[in-house]
């Protein structure tokens, strides 16, 4: 009985870390057992995502792994694996697992715990939320001295200043690793002190960024100094050293692509982690940050990426692409060898795939019957639109016969008789309704439960009707 129940718990995604498995009885299977899983058809998108990654495998692997330090050089740059964790904590993998350090997909998070410290008027009195339009290290500032948005280096640098910047710095870095263990449920999560040392010696850049920002006041005051005197800011010799420092350690975290996949449905999820159910960051600082991870987190490659793909995401050097599917899930894709702006190649090539197959643009139309729907709800619509759509042929309704068709309700949507809109506008005379399913594709040969074809005879009959009672009046 027990190994009956695995079976079934893995074709339905339960992961064996999910914490929630512990109990007998949990929201999961209770929402399973109701059918108000969020994403529709598990099957369908797991076999769908498996056929897109190994297409995405078997094209060309094209790239160079980022090398600035022999850590992230050293690595099997043929590392390819994706997964997906749906918003009612639903698990996927398919392809390699290995440990990867977050580096710049660290930088969202980064921002929301600085938002849910501070709120965002005084984090934005410190960093602007606009794309910078140049390299993600550009040593630029913004027409206020402040950096762009906080998914660049001088962003996140200063996101990271904020964060408890009052405490002692081993702290500071605890608090954030803790944050990050609640971001991914206890399961793997470590630090790569190497790739730490190595960001730290080789940091000339990030160093400039901030002595430049230091001597334009950014830390210090921001656009105002009243919004930074209340929030208590306060910047000593020190504190320049103490926040870049917890910037590298940042970067320096390491997780797996389950971890990311969680973190991505955390975000998917309105801030609320789907195996824990706790609440990691508030709405609306969920919206902010998915909306600049929609506009600045693919580097110089964001705008395209908002055209073609059109979800939020955030890449990083070492290979980790995550996306974001409010409502629905995230998703996370490790590749380690980069194009010429810095993302994972196979990472976008793999998430152009996706979205030609299903619907998740964040400007696509719902009624977009090209591409495959994740949401459970838009089943349920198909099947009221259906219903509305036999209504109206039987009542010869032919404008909200051409609005339902208009949003893609199949022509010959069937009831549980098997009878299809053309059946019950021929089979109740409506002749203009009957005409306009047939110039819309209806198929007359399509047969009910009866094994009746949809015939205009009773339209033939009621034309005739109609023309004996017209003669008949003509007479009188």
């Amino acid at each position: 009985m027990t190994g009956k129940r695995e079976n079934e718990n893995d074709s339905w995604g339960v992961h064996p870390q999910d914490p929630r498995f512990a109990r007998r009885q949990n929201d999961f299977t209770a929402k399973r057992d109701t059918k108000l899983l969020a994403i529709g058809d598990w099957k369908l998108l797991t076999a769908k995502t498996e056929k897109i990654y190994k297409e995405t495998l078997a094209a060309e692997n094209k790239g160079h792994v980022a090398d600035y330090i022999p850590q992230l050089a050293d690595v099997d740059d043929n590392l390819f694996g994706v997964t997906i964790v749906s918003v009612d904590g639903q698990v996927f993998h398919i392809g390699d697992d290995p440990a990867f350090c977050v580096q710049s997909c660290s930088k969202p998070v980064t921002y929301g715990i600085a938002l849910e410290q501070f709120g965002e008027d005084v984090v934005h009195n410190f960093i602007g939320m606009e794309p910078s339009g140049r390299n993600f290290n550009e040593l630029c500032l913004n027409s206020d001295d402040l950096p762009h948005n906080p998914l660049i280096n001088a962003g996140s640098i200063m996101a990271a200043s904020l964060i408890h910047n009052d405490t002692d710095p081993s702290e500071r870095f605890d608090f954030v690793y803790k944050f990050w263990r609640k971001l991914v449920a206890d399961t793997y999560l470590s630090f790569d002190n190497s790739v730490y040392l190595s960001e730290k010696a080789t940091a000339d850049r990030n160093y400039c960024l901030g002595y430049m920002m230091q001597e334009r006041q950014a830390f210090q005051r921001g656009k105002s100094a009243a919004v930074a005197a209340s929030a208590g800011r306060s910047w000593h010799g020190s504190s320049l050293g103490k926040s870049l420092e917890l910037y590298f350690q940042i970067c320096s975290i390491k997780t797996e692509l389950l971890g990311a996949g969680l973190l991505a449905a955390t975000l998917a999820n309105g801030g609320v982690q789907p195996w824990t159910h706790e609440k990691l960051f508030d709405y609306s600082n969920v919206k902010r940050i998915t909306s600049l991870m929609l506009s600045c987190g693919m580097y110089d490659y964001s705008g395209e990426w908002c055209y073609k793909i059109g979800i939020p995401a955030k890449s990083g050097v070492s290979g980790l692409v995550y996306g974001v599917i409010p409502g629905l899930c995230g998703i996370a894709c490790y590749s380690p060898k980069l194009d010429e702006i810095g993302n994972s190649y196979r990472g976008v090539q793999f998430f152009r795939r996706f979205v030609d197959d299903f619907n998740v643009h964040v400007f696509d139309n719902r009624h977009n019957s090209r591409k495959i729907s994740l949401e459970r709800r838009t089943q349920t619509d198909k099947n009221i639109n259906g219903f509305l759509l036999l209504d109206a042929a039987s009542k010869n309704d032919c404008d909200l016969i051409k609005d339902l068709l208009s949003k893609g309700v199949d022509v010959n949507y069937q009831d549980y008789d098997k009878r299809t809109p053309l059946h019950l506008a021929e089979n109740n005379g409506c002749a203009e309704a009957a005409e306009m399913l047939r110039a819309a594709g209806a198929n007359p040969r399509i047969k009910d439960r009866w094994g009746d074809s949809a015939a205009p005879k009773k339209i033939a009959s009621a034309k005739t009707s109609a023309k004996k009672s017209a003669a008949k009046k003509k007479k009188k």
